[in-house]
């Protein structure tokens, strides 16, 4: 799975939630703050971050992203 994969399964995973879309420039954002060490979040053993983990992260940084606005 490439990251663009993942990307469209975090997309599809919040849509079956229920919950709100997250923009995909929050999911990015929330990846590479994963991929860069700033954020840690439990890990599939094939080493992908948890879609919980990066839906919270991406819901705080569209947050904050409100905030600023």
């Amino acid at each position: 799975m490439n990251r663009e994969e993942f990307i469209r399964l975090m997309e599809s995973a919040a849509k079956a939630r229920g919950g709100g879309p997250v923009p995909r420039a929050c999911i990015v954002e929330a990846l590479r703050r994963i991929e860069t060490g700033q954020e840690d979040v439990d890990r599939y053993p094939t080493g992908f971050p948890s879609f919980l983990g990066v839906h919270e992260i991406a819901v705080r940084i569209e947050s904050e992203r409100a905030v600023k606005n």
